[in-house]
């Protein structure tokens, strides 16, 4: 599994967590991916939302291109 966690717009208290994840041979539910990630991260770090792609944009270098996933899943 591959993900990337990124901000996303909220009208009242501003930023929330998204967290944009690849499913590699696996299968997981929205639930299912924050629920395990509560269990190891903080409340603020928790993500909010969940979406799945096919793959993440990366550079060359390998790092992800956040600005291209604001892009293809906007707020």
């Amino acid at each position: 599994m591959n993900d990337v966690d990124r901000p996303r717009s909220r009208p009242v208290r501003g930023e929330f967590t998204c967290a944009c994840v690849v499913l590699a041979g696996t299968s997981a539910t929205e639930e299912e991916l924050i629920s395990f990630a509560g269990r190891s991260l903080a409340a603020h770090k928790r993500p909010r939302l969940v979406r799945f792609a096919d793959d993440l944009p990366k550079k060359p270098s390998g790092k992800i291109m956040r600005h291209e996933l604001i892009k293809q899943f906007p707020s």
